[in-house]
């Protein structure tokens, strides 16, 4: 009987095995390379002055309406249409006495943001900051009208504490620029099936975001707003309450000292904590509460006037943010 020898065949098959397996990664390789290769930013302020025209042309063409037919109580759906045939009479948003603008500043650029004050809200109610928690309905759609994102029931919101894809205070302050325009209404009335009427003097509202202050370069893959697009944020603010996330004396709002509207980015003590979520922002082992003065006050809020910050040493430094005092 002749034997014969498969270790030829298998060493040739052990070969192309490892052959393959080594092209394999090779191509994984390549493949995390061009991942990686991504293209870099746009020019932030030559993407503001597209953004900002594209706009402009579109509160030249388009007008506005409320669609009240919805069924839904408490919510008015905020829509845009084209100025043209049977709507050729309508004034142009760039003409309604509805229509203003805002300065909105980030580190690099200074935006200008047009929105639309449809109604501002009860006077005597308070007027929420970016460091306060609002209860609103919603409606965000691209300028060609798609919806994206929709809310017909008042949510709740925390707005330096939420990841909420509308309201990331780290990344989109487009939409909260609009909202701290407006106030909330006067009252609410709690039904038998447990939802909430509200008075109907509640803001309405819409704000016209440029990309540099929401999505830029990055828009979520889940939403019909491309890199670089603007987009259309409208809603209707119910309440808004003043918040102290730390519960120190200081509302949050007030514990931003960049000036950027992100209270994520000022920490005193550098101990890891922000100041807002810090009951001691100087880490002196004094608690900021008892470094301030605050005074009484019947609203059920505070203003910069209600509270003193003194200033022991003669530092310059109020004593809640100086160890030293």
């Amino acid at each position: 009987m002749k034997i014969v020898s498969c270790r030829p065949k298998l060493k040739m098959m052990k070969f192309f095995r490892y052959a393959s397996f080594f092209f394999l990664l090779l191509i994984i390789a390549c493949s995390s390379d061009k991942k990686e290769k991504t293209e870099p930013p746009r020019d932030e302020k030559e993407v503001y002055q597209e953004n900002l025209q594209e706009i402009e042309e579109f509160l030249a063409t388009h007008f506005y309406y409320l669609d009240e037919q919805n069924g839904i109580h408490n919510y008015q759906r905020v829509k845009f249409d084209t100025i043209s045939g049977e709507n050729s009479h309508r004034t142009p948003l760039i003409e309604d006495e509805a229509l203003k603008s805002k300065i909105v500043k980030t580190k690099k650029l200074e935006y200008k943001v047009y929105y639309l004050e449809i109604r501002k809200g009860h006077e005597d109610e308070y007027q929420p900051t970016f460091g306060d928690k609002v209860a609103i309905t919603y409606r965000a759609t691209n300028m060609e009208g798609k919806v994206f994102a929709e809310s017909v029931n008042a949510e709740a919101i925390d707005i330096p504490r939420t990841n909420h894809i509308l309201f990331n205070m780290g990344r989109i302050r487009g939409t909260i620029a609009g909202i701290t325009e407006f106030k909330g209404g006067s009252g609410f009335e709690e039904n038998p099936d447990g939802t909430i009427s509200y008075e109907d003097d509640y803001g309405i509202g819409a704000v016209f975001i440029p990309s540099g202050l929401a999505y830029f370069q990055n828009p979520p893959l889940s939403i019909s707003v491309k890199s670089y697009q603007p987009f259309i944020f409208s809603f209707q603010l119910y309440k808004a309450i003043q918040m102290d996330h730390d519960n120190d004396g200081i509302p949050s709002y007030m514990e931003d000292l960049e000036g950027y509207e992100n209270l994520y980015n000022t920490d005193t003590d550098k101990d890891g904590v922000p100041n807002f979520l810090d009951s001691d922002d100087d880490g002196d082992g004094v608690p900021t509460r008892e470094e301030i003065i605050i005074h009484e006050t019947d609203k059920d809020w505070l203003t910069p006037d209600d509270i003193e910050f003194p200033d022991s040493n003669n530092s310059g430094i109020p004593d809640y943010l100086d160890p030293k005092s």
